[in-house]
């Protein structure tokens, strides 16, 4: 018996550390993506990157600017001063290719960060399968942690220098302090000393005694001096995550619920004031380098007033966002249908670790709700509970066990060939570094462009040392703005997601632009007797097997890396 019970750890122990090392195989792959040929003063193709990360950089070369001090971030500052830290270790000089391997070992260790995330995953999954199945709660953290390895979202977000990937961090160490707090599953003596350590010590005689004493400490209330060292992680762990990111604070109602679901708790409300006291001190002591500075801070609590159950755009509800464009390229339709099976399992059963789970997702969604539901960033809090969730529904004994493992193996390869297709774009040619080459080589100086992305037109004054003329400068009225049709420009540029780093850009000037004018655009109609043609495209979407995956129509989604440009010419 205990043989068999040593076999099945060495055999977990060993799943585990293979769904790591897949994770972290799919996390490093391309990591040194669009660092290389992009037109100056930019660092990286990324936006985020550039204006949060490259400050840092030439700051350390003496080149002080304001965005030093704008774009700051715990997450950041941390991630430069460790990746500083190694790169004077190694005696670096401060030189373009120094910075684009700084930027390389950052995302390695943003990589590192999200293996890290898949271990805790394991854990969570593990405590939380002790109150939903007991007899296989190695079996729920598992596949918790390979379902959540897969998913394209964390995948995809753990190759960006973004705070992200920490904050997924910060929740689940709240979660698992907040599981603690909980008290034991039923059923299960607390401190109750493991039968197979006792075996190899020789002291099998004294099992009894230990069940014992556990019986003591289960009377209620002996947990109550063992619940102050939970509080105090979950407290610090509560204000670091809020320090990382605003939307860490939506945590504090799951510590809540988790301390009043405690049964055998008595000073409840004074370990609850003990949690935010230290969670309060904790962001007090980081806010001074958190992400929150004037107009995030104005603007949030407007952001609130606002409808949960619409996005950004009210283009509709927010389960119906969740369902379709965003979840299910984040998610992937398998992996998601998995998740949708486990939450209806979880309000079937309505036990204590559900009302758990329940305690967790429902704020952060609703956080989520408050924000642009457009961008799969704001989903990846929701992604560990939801990977958990799917475990649990293919776990149990019974006559249809061969059926749940045929269909969690089955929802585990769909999830990983998915991930890996969405993946591959990492390796692949940037289309803005491809096509701000092509306007380098073809377009003449004094050439006069347009940008159009989505349905926002902008239109730059180019820089003084640019070989492009400066269109409209700073300080034009909004009324001396031209339409779109009467703009007298050599080259359009219609970019389908990020606009940024296809040129060299100055000040931003928004201007309206109606769908028919890229409609005509697109044909190749007259525009005001000018007429334009396709002189460029560039594409490169992600394929399974040779067939393309439709592209989703967030502008930051999985495919972010890669959106498709097309660049109009003036005819006559």
């Amino acid at each position: 018996m205990i043989r068999l019970k040593t076999a099945e750890a060495k055999r977990d122990r060993l799943a585990l550390y293979a769904i790591l090392l897949l994770s972290l195989l799919l996390n490093s792959y391309g990591l040194d993506w669009g660092l290389t040929g992009l037109p100056r003063p930019y660092a990286s193709v990324h936006p985020d990157e550039d204006f949060c990360f490259a400050p840092g950089f030439s700051f350390l070369r003496g080149q002080v600017t304001a965005d030093v001090f704008f774009w700051g971030g715990t997450f950041f500052q941390m991630a430069m001063a460790a990746t500083l830290g190694v790169a004077r270790l190694c005696g670096s000089s401060p030189t373009t290719e120094w910075v684009h391997g700084l930027f390389v070992m950052t995302r390695l260790g943003v990589a590192i960060n999200g293996v890290f995330n898949v271990f805790l995953v394991s854990l969570l999954g593990q405590r939380l399968g002790r109150r939903w199945v007991p007899d296989a709660s190695e079996e729920v953290g598992l596949w918790g942690a390979a379902f959540f390895a897969v998913m394209p979202a964390p995948v995809a977000l753990a190759h960006h220098i973004r705070p992200d990937v920490m904050l997924v961090t910060g929740i689940l160490l709240v979660a698992l302090m907040a599981e603690r707090l909980m008290g034991p599953p039923p059923g299960v003596w607390p401190r109750q000393p493991d039968a197979e350590n006792l075996i190899r010590q020789g002291t099998t005689v004294v099992s009894g005694i230990g069940h014992a004493s556990a019986a003591v400490t289960s009377q209620p209330g002996a947990r109550s001096s063992h619940t102050w060292w939970p509080c105090l992680l979950a407290g610090g762990s509560l204000g670091f995550t809020t320090a990382v990111r605003l939307n860490g604070a939506f945590c504090a109602p799951g510590l809540a619920v988790a301390l009043m679901l405690n049964p055998q708790e008595k000073a409840k409300t004074r370990r609850l004031i003990l949690m935010l006291a230290v969670a309060l001190a904790v962001f007090a002591a980081l806010s001074p380098f958190s992400l929150i500075y004037g107009p995030d801070l104005i603007g949030f609590y407007p952001a609130m007033k606002r409808a949960p159950f619409l996005d950004a755009y009210h283009r509709g509800p927010v389960l119906w966002q969740y369902a379709t464009r965003v979840m299910w390229h984040g998610v992937g339709p398998a992996l998601l249908v998995a998740s949708y099976v486990g939450l209806a399992l979880a309000c079937w059963r309505r036990s204590q670790a559900d009302v758990f789970v329940a305690a967790f997702v429902a704020p952060l969604a609703v956080s989520t709700g408050m924000s642009n539901l457009i961008y799969v960033r704001y989903l990846l809090p929701v992604l560990p509970f939801l990977a958990i969730l799917a475990a649990c529904a293919f776990v149990g004994a019974g006559t249809r066990a061969r059926l749940r493992q045929a269909a969690r193996a089955g929802v585990f390869g769909l999830s990983l060939l998915l991930c890996v297709a969405a993946d591959s774009l990492f390796s692949q040619n940037d289309t803005r570094l491809a096509a701000a080459r092509w306007i380098d080589a073809h377009v003449k100086p004094g050439a006069r462009i347009a940008v159009l992305r989505l349905s926002v037109f902008y239109f730059y004054p180019w820089p003084d040392k640019s070989k492009y003329l400066v269109m409209y400068h700073r300080g034009h009225a909004e009324k001396e703005r031209p339409p779109a049709e009467q703009m007298d420009v050599d080259y359009w540029i219609l970019s389908e997601h990020d606009y940024r780093h296809v040129v060299r850009l100055g000040d931003a000037h928004p201007s309206p632009v109606s769908a028919r004018f890229v409609q005509r655009l697109m044909k190749g109609e007259p525009l005001e007797g000018r007429v334009f043609r396709l002189a460029q495209e560039f594409q490169n979407p992600p394929k399974i097997l040779g067939f393309p995956i439709p592209r989703g129509s967030p502008p930051e989604d999985l495919l972010y890396t890669n959106p498709t440009i097309r660049i109009y010419k003036r005819e006559r």
